[in-house]
């Protein structure tokens, strides 16, 4: 038998409607409103609850694993909560209403807040996070922040623990009956909801929306995450290599996001946190996720349609996570191999890096940037930091973040030219660069962030500065800070000293240094944007997503990304592609079996790592997986034991860096690369080189030596789309999108350039013929078209060295599965190979 608890808050609160919890076959009626936790669900483990431990701690009420005990004040209540354990719940509504949560808990925890998740059929509507109240027993009532909506009807509410240490007794709904103000209505254009809000807020909540400081401080700090809804902090970043004190799974980075929205939404004007992080080649920073090529190797693959496809997935994983901004794309305009961030451009020209990253706008934004599946794009890094030369660089006089020297019309056409793209495809915001132009600091330069960004090319956005990039402007910090707003920030990435920049930025408005203009301007833009992004309906993560982060659909396109990347640079004697049914097939090389360096930079950590940093296929896996049965594969990685082998394949290249720690003045294979080749060549076997490399290496002097090249670049974590290329089951597609110096002494060198004699030009490719297998009757062939090309014939034969030249067929997307009637000469049924020959 049940009993019926009655209510606990104090007089006076009436619910919004009449609920009940409905269990199998019978029934508690609450009124006003009041569940008690410890009636959950009948249905048992996974279904109705998730305890983490066996046995009822408490030993009380139920008989099942979940911790009840008796409650001071009477009754029972639910104690020993642990992370992640949840409980379920089936209510009936009895009316349409809007409703805010009420929690009655109590916790002896000293340490960090606790944190709870409330859902309403399967979405966050709610995330509570409270410190300790003295005791176990030292019961507080704490109102949940945001309303929602409850529909009349049967709905399920589940509450998940994101922290625990804390004891539960109930939880209530209460009716929300304020007046909504009309930047909370959904139906209003986005234009009048944002000056309502902004009509609104303080001097304190406005600048605390300019504010964007990395999460791990607030954290580190010491239980001053609460800074969030003191200071209306509006934004918070994830740095290259940050994750949750939890874990670096995708759910723990759902669970800490909500945490800290719901700080946000604790202030006085509800106002969403706007969270952004580096996802440049997938959400890279994430366990498990899916991570692309990096852009040199998406420049490289030239299809716009693919780069939109990569930024789709990337968006979805991102948002899965509860961050709606991506730090990209780069559309940078690399001009030096030197560069430690060359492998983040798409391409050494203007116009097919505006190309591209405009894909890659319209993949991350979408249709809609309200979506679930959309987020916030961030062009970067306005502008020139692919200009940079040697020797002005900020970190040891190298080139990363140094000066950019040229005319204004040289820097027009080579460096903004890709944000007209951009602003076109609809991006909503651009991060200035470290670098400077012709001696001024973008940070601080007026006349490109506003007169030319914002006015001459219309960015309706919000201009977001670097890490710490205002600290770079030559002066003392609080002038630096006036500078830099003046000049057109909008949003400052502090990532420690937030609290600093507040108080600049208030003494600076109060005396005019910054006027309110100036403010209302950058705050406006801001709110314009959350607004966009319907955060304000939906701040909560999307957890539906979760089970989409890394799934076999996003790999694939992953893989196909891959695919089109690869260039082929060399292919003596046609050794390319290689057979499947070779006996016996010896793999080398430091980069052949390492995820971390197939990845390189900005891979879970900001500078990668090696090794088995998440969840992949290494280009050695790949062989193994694509070759046949019958086939040996042997693997080692300085070179030694391919004697006897028909073929060596030896994957090498850099090892990971990202930004200045990638500078260098002689970018090639380092001599253990070098011996690692010699030593498979001196095997007597066919030598086929894998590069894997955020640039081209100086290999001029080798490349003789090698049977074939290949330049992956940095293909991420499906190396099975390199295989795919390497034994002919896609048409190599990839050319060049940066010319391939000879050496050390043409550098910087781009297509135009006068005398211009790469190894390798601009678009180069070698263009190998990939080989199809089927089998044929007398006068029938049949066999699957995976290319989509046209304009090509087909050559036949009972063996690759003496081809029988079929001439009659051409190549189109009818060929797809199709039956064709020739006579070729051939016994049925004997297996014939088939070779592209291009027109």
């Amino acid at each position: 038998m049940h009993r019926i608890h009655g209510s606990w808050f104090s007089a006076g609160v009436c619910a919004a409607f009449f609920l009940q919890i409905v269990f199998a076959g019978w029934a508690q009626s609450n009124t006003p409103g009041v569940i008690q936790v410890e009636d959950y669900n009948i249905g048992g483990e996974g279904v109705a609850y998730h305890d983490s431990d066996a046995g009822n701690n408490g030993g009380a009420y139920r008989a099942d694993d979940v911790d009840i005990e008796p409650c001071a004040s009477g009754g029972f209540n639910i104690g020993w909560v642990s992370d992640d354990e949840w409980l379920k719940y089936t209510i009936l509504a009895t009316n349409s209403a809007w409703n805010r949560v009420r929690y009655r808990l109590a916790s002896g925890w000293t340490g960090h807040p606790f944190a709870i998740r409330f859902s309403l059929d399967d979405r966050t509507v709610d995330v509570l996070n409270i410190y300790q109240t003295g005791d176990w027993q030292a019961w507080t009532n704490v109102m949940g922040a945001m309303p929602f909506f409850v529909a009349a009807g049967v709905h399920t509410v589940r509450l998940d623990i994101i922290t625990g240490g804390f004891n539960i007794d109930a939880f209530e709904l209460t009716m929300y009956t304020n007046a909504t103000p009309a930047y909370l209505n959904p139906a209003a254009p986005v234009a009048d909801r944002v000056e309502d809000l902004l009509g609104r807020m303080t001097l304190d909540e406005k600048i605390g929306q300019m504010c964007l400081p990395s999460f791990p401080n607030l954290f580190n700090a010491g239980n001053q995450e609460k800074d969030i809804t003191d200071y209306f902090i509006g934004a918070l970043l994830n740095g290259g290599g940050d994750a949750p004190p939890a874990g670096n799974e995708p759910r723990k980075w759902a669970n800490m996001t909500d945490r800290y929205m719901s700080y946000a939404l604790q202030a006085r004007l509800r106002i969403p946190l706007l969270f952004g992080t580096d996802a440049v080649h997938g959400h890279n920073n994430v366990y498990g996720a899916t991570i692309f090529p990096h852009n040199i190797g998406l420049g490289a693959a030239h299809d716009e349609a693919l780069i939109e496809r990569a930024a789709q997935v990337t968006a979805v994983e991102v948002a899965a996570t509860g961050i709606r901004w991506v730090y990209a794309p780069c559309i940078a305009v690399p001009r030096n191999e030197q560069w430690g961030r060359f492998y983040e451009g798409f391409a050494e020209t203007p116009d097919r890096v505006g190309q591209y990253g405009a894909a890659a706008v319209r993949g991350f934004q979408g249709g809609d940037l309200s979506a679930a599946t959309s987020v916030l794009a961030c062009a970067k890094h306005f502008a020139g930091d692919g200009g940079t030369a040697w020797g002005t660089g900020t970190y040891n006089g190298s080139i990363d973040q140094g000066n950019t020297v040229c005319d204004e019309a040289t820097f027009r056409a080579i460096h903004i030219a890709p944000y007209t793209n951009a602003i076109a495809a609809g991006v909503d915001s651009i991060m200035a660069s470290y670098s400077s132009w012709n001696g001024v600091k973008m940070h601080a330069n007026t006349y490109l962030l506003t007169d030319v960004l914002k006015g001459e090319l219309g960015f309706q956005g919000f201009v977001v500065s670097d890490w710490a990039g205002i600290d770079q402007i030559p002066g003392v910090y609080t002038e630096d800070v006036i500078t830099s707003v003046n000049a057109g920030l909008d949003m400052i990435m502090i990532p420690d000293r937030y609290k600093e920049l507040l108080l600049i930025l208030k003494a600076a408005v109060n005396s005019g240094s910054i006027s309110t203009n100036r403010v209302d301007d950058a705050v406006r833009r801001i709110l314009r944007v959350k607004f966009k992004l319907g955060l304000f309906e939906r701040p909560y993560s999307d957890r539906s997503l979760l089970s989409r982060v890394g799934s076999a659909e996003h790999r694939a396109v992953a893989r196909q990304a891959v695919r089109e990347s690869v260039v082929v640079l060399q292919n003596q004697n046609d050794i390319l592609p290689l057979r499947k049914d070779l006996a016996r097939i010896h793999v080398a090389g430091k980069n052949a079996n390492n995820i971390g360096n197939q990845c390189g930079g900005w891979s879970i950590a900001w500078q990668g790592a090696s090794g088995d940093i998440t969840v992949g296929t290494t280009l050695l896996e790949a062989i193994t997986q694509t070759v046949s049965s019958a086939t040996s594969v042997t693997f080692s990685e300085d070179g030694f034991g391919a004697a006897g082998a028909d073929v060596g394949i030896v994957v090498v290249g850099e090892t990971p860096y990202a930004e200045w720690y990638g500078d260098t003045l002689n970018p090639t294979l380092d001599m253990d690369d070098i011996l690692t080749i010699d030593s498979v060549r001196a095997s007597g076997v066919p030598v086929v080189v894998v590069l894997v490399s955020g640039r081209p290496l100086m290999i001029s002097d080798l490349l003789p030596s090698w049977d074939a090249a290949v330049a992956a670049w940095l293909p991420g974590t499906e190396g099975q789309g390199v295989a795919d290329v390497l034994f002919g089951d896609v048409y190599p597609a990839g050319r060049l999108a940066h010319t391939w110096p000879l050496g050390t002494n043409q550098l910087p060198i781009t297509v135009g350039d006068e005398p211009y004699d790469p190894l390798f030009a601009f678009d180069y490719a070698y263009r190998i013929e990939p080989v199809l297998s089927a089998m044929q009757t007398a006068s029938q062939i049949l066999f699957a078209w995976p290319y989509g090309s046209t304009g090509f014939t087909v050559q036949s034969s009972a063996s690759l060295a003496s081809p029988i030249v079929w001439t009659n067929v051409p190549v189109s997307p009818e060929i797809v599965g199709k039956t064709y009637n020739a006579t070729i000469g051939i016994p049925a049924g004997t297996s014939v190979y088939y070779r592209l020959k291009r027109p």
